[in-house]
Protein backbone atom coordinates (compact mmCIF):
# COMPACT_ATOMS: atom_id res chain seq x y z
CA UNK A 1 0.00 0.00 0.00
CA UNK A 2 1.49 3.15 -1.23
CA UNK A 3 -0.62 5.43 0.77
CA UNK A 4 1.50 8.42 2.07
CA UNK A 5 0.22 11.39 3.22
CA UNK A 6 0.14 13.74 6.42
CA UNK A 7 -3.25 14.55 8.23
CA UNK A 8 -2.92 17.94 9.91
CA UNK A 9 -5.68 19.71 13.05
CA UNK A 10 -5.14 22.80 13.78
CA UNK A 11 -6.92 24.89 16.98
CA UNK A 12 -7.76 28.44 17.11
CA UNK A 13 -7.95 30.80 20.62
CA UNK A 14 -10.73 32.32 19.15
CA UNK A 15 -12.65 33.10 15.86
CA UNK A 16 -10.27 33.99 13.64
CA UNK A 17 -8.77 31.43 11.62
CA UNK A 18 -5.23 33.04 11.80
CA UNK A 19 -5.57 32.55 15.50
CA UNK A 20 -3.78 29.66 15.53
CA UNK A 21 -3.06 28.18 19.06
CA UNK A 22 -2.09 24.29 18.94
CA UNK A 23 -1.30 21.87 15.81
CA UNK A 24 -1.10 18.28 15.11
CA UNK A 25 0.35 16.13 12.56
CA UNK A 26 0.33 12.69 11.68
CA UNK A 27 2.33 11.24 9.23
CA UNK A 28 1.11 8.36 6.92
CA UNK A 29 4.15 6.17 5.16
CA UNK A 30 2.99 2.74 3.00
CA UNK A 31 -0.19 3.39 4.45
CA UNK A 32 1.17 2.99 8.36
CA UNK A 33 0.89 5.59 10.95
CA UNK A 34 4.88 6.95 10.75
CA UNK A 35 5.03 9.67 13.77
CA UNK A 36 2.81 12.17 15.70
CA UNK A 37 3.89 15.58 16.71
CA UNK A 38 1.86 18.29 18.68
CA UNK A 39 3.03 21.90 19.89
CA UNK A 40 0.86 24.91 21.55
CA UNK A 41 1.74 27.73 19.04
CA UNK A 42 1.76 31.32 20.14
CA UNK A 43 -1.09 32.99 18.08
CA UNK A 44 0.03 36.84 16.43
CA UNK A 45 -0.10 39.73 18.26
CA UNK A 46 -3.50 40.96 18.04
CA UNK A 47 -5.38 37.96 17.95
CA UNK A 48 -3.86 36.28 21.14
CA UNK A 49 -6.74 36.54 23.06
CA UNK A 50 -8.99 33.23 23.91
CA UNK A 51 -12.51 33.38 23.92
CA UNK A 52 -14.70 31.44 26.81
CA UNK A 53 -16.45 29.11 23.60
CA UNK A 54 -12.89 28.06 21.94
CA UNK A 55 -11.30 27.15 24.90
CA UNK A 56 -14.22 25.54 26.46
CA UNK A 57 -13.94 23.15 23.06
CA UNK A 58 -9.98 22.36 23.19
CA UNK A 59 -9.10 23.69 26.81
CA UNK A 60 -6.64 25.77 25.93
CA UNK A 61 -5.89 29.11 27.53
CA UNK A 62 -3.25 32.05 27.77
CA UNK A 63 -0.86 29.90 29.88
CA UNK A 64 -0.45 27.16 27.43
CA UNK A 65 0.96 29.36 24.69
CA UNK A 66 2.99 32.00 27.01
CA UNK A 67 6.50 30.07 26.17
CA UNK A 68 4.87 28.29 22.81
CA UNK A 69 6.87 29.00 19.47
CA UNK A 70 5.17 31.12 16.92
CA UNK A 71 3.32 29.48 13.79
CA UNK A 72 6.31 30.07 11.01
CA UNK A 73 8.76 28.42 13.56
CA UNK A 74 6.34 25.34 14.68
CA UNK A 75 5.25 24.53 11.22
CA UNK A 76 8.27 25.20 9.26
CA UNK A 77 10.34 23.17 11.82
CA UNK A 78 7.38 20.48 11.58
CA UNK A 79 7.09 20.78 7.55
CA UNK A 80 11.11 20.02 6.81
CA UNK A 81 11.06 17.05 9.31
CA UNK A 82 7.12 15.04 8.45
CA UNK A 83 7.03 16.27 5.18
CA UNK A 84 10.17 15.96 3.38
CA UNK A 85 8.70 14.36 0.30
CA UNK A 86 5.94 16.98 -0.40
CA UNK A 87 3.20 14.49 0.74
CA UNK A 88 -0.54 15.81 0.35
CA UNK A 89 -2.06 17.30 3.32
CA UNK A 90 -5.04 15.47 4.64
CA UNK A 91 -7.38 16.83 7.08
CA UNK A 92 -11.50 17.12 8.18
CA UNK A 93 -13.11 19.79 6.57
CA UNK A 94 -9.72 20.87 4.80
CA UNK A 95 -11.01 23.67 2.64
CA UNK A 96 -13.33 25.44 5.06
CA UNK A 97 -11.16 25.00 7.76
CA UNK A 98 -7.38 24.00 8.15
CA UNK A 99 -6.42 24.94 4.87
CA UNK A 100 -7.75 28.29 5.46
CA UNK A 101 -6.40 28.87 9.15
CA UNK A 102 -2.95 27.92 7.88
CA UNK A 103 -3.22 30.23 4.68
CA UNK A 104 -4.40 32.82 7.38
CA UNK A 105 -2.34 32.42 9.86
CA UNK A 106 1.09 32.19 7.64
CA UNK A 107 -0.20 35.00 5.84
CA UNK A 108 0.04 37.11 9.02
CA UNK A 109 3.67 36.88 8.16
CA UNK A 110 3.55 37.15 4.36
CA UNK A 111 4.75 33.34 4.77
CA UNK A 112 2.98 31.73 1.42
CA UNK A 113 0.89 28.58 1.75
CA UNK A 114 3.01 25.78 0.79
CA UNK A 115 2.66 24.23 -2.71
CA UNK A 116 1.13 20.55 -1.03
CA UNK A 117 -2.19 19.17 -2.49
CA UNK A 118 -4.99 18.45 0.14
CA UNK A 119 -7.50 16.31 0.60
CA UNK A 120 -10.65 16.32 2.71
CA UNK A 121 -11.28 13.08 5.07
CA UNK A 122 -15.39 14.78 5.56
CA UNK A 123 -15.33 15.00 1.37
CA UNK A 124 -13.69 11.00 1.30
CA UNK A 125 -16.33 9.85 3.73
CA UNK A 126 -19.27 11.95 2.33
CA UNK A 127 -18.31 9.69 -0.83
CA UNK A 128 -17.47 6.21 0.58
CA UNK A 129 -19.62 6.07 3.74
CA UNK A 130 -23.19 6.51 2.37
CA UNK A 131 -26.12 7.60 4.87
CA UNK A 132 -24.46 8.87 8.26
CA UNK A 133 -26.66 11.45 10.04
CA UNK A 134 -23.89 14.27 9.76
CA UNK A 135 -20.50 13.63 8.74
CA UNK A 136 -18.29 15.16 11.61
CA UNK A 137 -14.69 13.62 12.90
CA UNK A 138 -16.53 11.52 15.62
CA UNK A 139 -19.39 10.74 13.77
CA UNK A 140 -17.54 9.25 10.72
CA UNK A 141 -14.65 7.98 13.64
CA UNK A 142 -16.65 6.05 14.94
CA UNK A 143 -18.70 4.86 12.77
CA UNK A 144 -15.75 3.16 11.23
CA UNK A 145 -14.49 1.72 14.04
CA UNK A 146 -11.54 4.22 14.54
CA UNK A 147 -12.55 6.95 17.60
CA UNK A 148 -9.74 8.39 19.68
CA UNK A 149 -11.05 10.08 22.91
CA UNK A 150 -9.79 13.48 23.25
CA UNK A 151 -11.40 15.30 20.25
CA UNK A 152 -10.29 18.65 19.90
CA UNK A 153 -6.66 17.73 20.60
CA UNK A 154 -5.04 18.65 17.51
CA UNK A 155 -3.25 15.52 17.36
CA UNK A 156 -5.79 13.02 18.36
CA UNK A 157 -8.21 15.10 15.63
CA UNK A 158 -5.53 14.47 12.98
CA UNK A 159 -4.68 10.59 13.95
CA UNK A 160 -9.17 10.26 13.84
CA UNK A 161 -8.45 11.78 10.04
CA UNK A 162 -5.54 9.70 9.30
CA UNK A 163 -7.42 6.71 10.37
CA UNK A 164 -10.44 7.37 8.32
CA UNK A 165 -9.38 7.52 5.36
CA UNK A 166 -6.74 4.25 5.90
CA UNK A 167 -10.19 2.55 7.08
CA UNK A 168 -12.02 4.02 3.43
CA UNK A 169 -8.81 2.18 1.71
CA UNK A 170 -8.53 -0.76 3.12
CA UNK A 171 -12.50 -0.97 2.88
CA UNK A 172 -12.64 -0.34 -1.28
CA UNK A 173 -9.30 -1.61 -2.06
CA UNK A 174 -7.28 1.82 -2.64
CA UNK A 175 -3.63 1.64 -2.97
CA UNK A 176 -2.80 5.64 -3.50
CA UNK A 177 -4.27 8.52 -1.84
CA UNK A 178 -4.71 9.94 -5.50
CA UNK A 179 -7.15 7.18 -6.20
CA UNK A 180 -10.17 8.25 -3.31
CA UNK A 181 -12.65 10.26 -6.17
CA UNK A 182 -12.04 13.07 -4.29
CA UNK A 183 -10.99 16.87 -5.24
CA UNK A 184 -7.55 17.64 -5.30
CA UNK A 185 -7.71 21.07 -3.31
CA UNK A 186 -4.78 23.45 -3.92
CA UNK A 187 -3.44 26.14 -1.86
Amino acid sequence: MSLNFVAVDFETANQHHASICAMGLVKVSDGEIAARFSTPIRPPHGLDYFSEINTHIHGMTEEDIKTAPILPMAFLSAYTEYMPDNEVFVAHRASSADMSMLRKGLGIYDIPMPPNSWLDSWEIAKRYVPGLKNYKLTTVAKELGVYEKGHHDPVVDAEMSARIVLEIARLNDIDSIYEFNATVLHP
